[in-house]
Formats: C-alpha cells, structure tokens, sequence
C-alpha cells in the first residue's frame, strides 16, 4: 500500500513539472480582438526599396457599439513612429494612423539583397483585457539596392599638415539602379568625392576631407543617393566616416604625476615633445602657470633629431592635490606656425609635522 502512495505521488508531482512546462511559462499568444480592426491591404506594404522614411496610412475601424480609447502604442522596433499616439475612435468609425517606418539596415550588407521585414503594433486600451496581448503585425519586402565595400570609414589617425591618403569606397548597386549622388554631408565636416565608373552597376568614389578640420576626435557622414534613368529617387545609403585630427608634435606623456611631498620640497617628472614623421619643430616658450599653490621649472634640451626632453620640477607651497597646465608654445619650422602643447602636472602637497 505504500509502495502505491509513494508512486501515486511521484506521478503527481511529474504531472505538476509537466503543465508548468508546457502551460505556465508559455509566452502570452497573440489574442482576437475584434473590435478594432484593419484591412489586410493595409498591413502588407509589398515591396520597397530601403529608406529612412516609408510613410503609411492605416486606416482603424471601431467595430463594436461603443467607443474605444487608445492610449498609446508599444510597437516591436524602434524604428516605428506613429500619429496620433492617443486618439478616441467611436463606435462604427474609422481613424487613419500615420505610420512612419525606418527601414535603412541596421548593420553592414556584403550583398545586394531583398529581405522580409516586421514590425508589431499593440494599441493600449486600458479597460480592455482581451486587447493586453493584440496587436497588427505590419509586413514587407526591403530592396538593399546599394553597397559599400567598406561599409564605413575611420581614417584613423590624421596628422595636421600631413598629406592624406585618400581611400577608395567601392559602390555597387542594383540593377534598376542608373546612377549615385551624394546627397547629405554632416555640417563642419565636407567630404569631397571623385567618381569613377567601374563597369556595369558598379562604380568608385575617392573621398577626401577638409583641411580645416579642428583638433580631436570627428565624426561624420555621407549619404549616397540612387536614382532611376527617369531621375526618381530609389534609395538612400548612410556611409559613417571617422577618425581623429592629431597636432604634429605630441607628449609622451600627456599628463605627468610628480608625486607627494613635503610643502617646499621638490619632485620631479620627465616628459618628451616628440614630433610625428621626423617633422622639425623648435620651442619658442614654455608658458608656467602662475600658482599661488606650488612653484614650477621646466627644463630641457633636444634629446636628438626632432625630439625633447623635460625635466619638469614642482616645489608644492600648499597642503592639497593640486592639478596645474604647463603650456609649451611650439614653433614648425616648414610653414613657421605656432602650436600651443598643453602638459597637465598632478602634484599633491603634505603638511610639515
């Protein structure tokens, strides 16, 4: 008898483990709910080509005999905007929805290719439960007529007043496609471009940038345009370009740490002003911050071809951490420019006892 028990429970509990498995943690399904409704027409956009914005019209018809209040809309992609974004739609009529969707590929293509695209939209309507888990799947085909071979440029390092090479950006684009254009470059950033015909739906851009790019890391774009023999736009590629504007002479390092000591001892750092490419420069001043907390020397010589050395001496006259910019004003002999180098010094003054 207790040899049966025993089994009569184990095939209990299998049978709990079983419906959580199966029933329980089976995600929420897709639920009818009849009363706000749109045409299938509507739903399935065919195919088109890729662009930033395919903008639809949905027309939603309230079926039931009371009218219904949409608070919102949660949708599957972030690529999806939609207006209104609250409406009321009273019984037995019908309110348009303006779908905007951008359909521009979310990573870099090594092919031409057609590609099926979905989006679900899930109206919020508060004292609806049966609407918790509804929604319309919005549905398509994307033409990606064009690719780049690379899909995106970082230039990388780019010396002031060095010649830069200038990359090649392979285009090849579909069939239906007769020629490329650029249509947009991101402001402060102008981006110059030769073409060179290739062959059959194929073609080159060299690109090259401004010379008066400012200092420091840049970011920029591109977007190239394909147009039909008619003229008519098709579609739209973003071509991301980066990289980063870099002076001629730089510090090895560009911060230095003199440690902690003593109010009126001294510590010491090394730095170098090293040029890039071998190119001359000489020092014409190296301006010393005039601190009421620490007294500073900078002393130095050229330590071989264009390159120098610095032995920089902070004496702290007060308790604390301390940051001070010590400037070195360099001369380029080529063109006879003047850069200003900044050095960041950390120091940290301790009490006497």
């Amino acid at each position: 008898m207790f040899k049966i028990k025993g089994l009569f429970s184990i095939l209990v509990f299998l049978a709990v483990i079983l419906y959580v498995v199966f029933f329980a943690v089976q995600p929420a399904k897709k639920t009818q709910f009849d009363s706000l409704r749109i045409a299938d027409k509507y739903l399935d956009f065919g195919e088109v080509w890729e662009q930033e914005a395919l903008k639809l019209t949905l027309p939603v018809t309230n079926t039931s005999a009371r009218q219904i209040r949409i608070a919102g809309f949660r949708t599957s992609c972030s690529c999806t905007s939609i207006e209104p974004q609250e409406l009321t739609i009273e019984a037995q009529s019908t309110h348009s929805l303006a779908l905007t969707l951008n359909l521009t590929r979310s990573e870099p293509l090594t092919e031409l290719a057609v590609k099926d695209f979905a989006v679900h939209i899930r109206p919020i309507i508060l004292d609806e439960p049966a609407a918790l888990t509804f929604y319309w799947q919005i549905h398509g085909r994307i033409k990606y007529g064009i690719i780049t071979h690379p899909s995106s440029l970082d230039f990388g390092e780019i010396v002031e007043g060095r010649p830069l090479s200038i990359p090649r950006l392979l285009v090849k684009y579909d069939k239906h496609i007769n020629r490329i254009e650029k249509l947009y470059e991101s402001p402060g950033c102008p981006v110059q471009i030769t073409k060179q015909i290739n062959g059959d739906n194929e073609c080159s851009f060299e690109l090259s940038l401004s010379k008066n790019l400012p200092k420091g890391f840049f970011s920029s774009r591109v977007d190239l345009g394909a147009f039909s023999e008619s003229g008519s736009q098709l579609s739209t590629l973003r071509l991301p370009i980066s990289g980063t504007i870099v002076e001629r002479v730089h510090l090895i390092p560009d911060t230095i740490s003199c440690g902690a000591v003593r109010i009126g001892e001294e510590s010491q750092a090394t730095v170098v002003l090293q040029s890039r490419f071998d190119m001359p420069f000489e020092v014409e001043e190296i301006e010393i911050p005039n601190s009421k907390s620490t007294r500073i020397q900078a002393v130095g010589e050229r330590s071989g071809g264009n390159r120098f050395t610095y032995h920089v001496t902070t004496t702290p006259v007060s308790f604390g951490a301390h940051t001070e910019i010590v400037r070195f004003h360099i001369r380029y002999g080529k063109d006879n420019t003047i850069a200003i180098i900044p050095l960041k010094v950390n120091y940290y003054g301790l009490a006497n006892t």
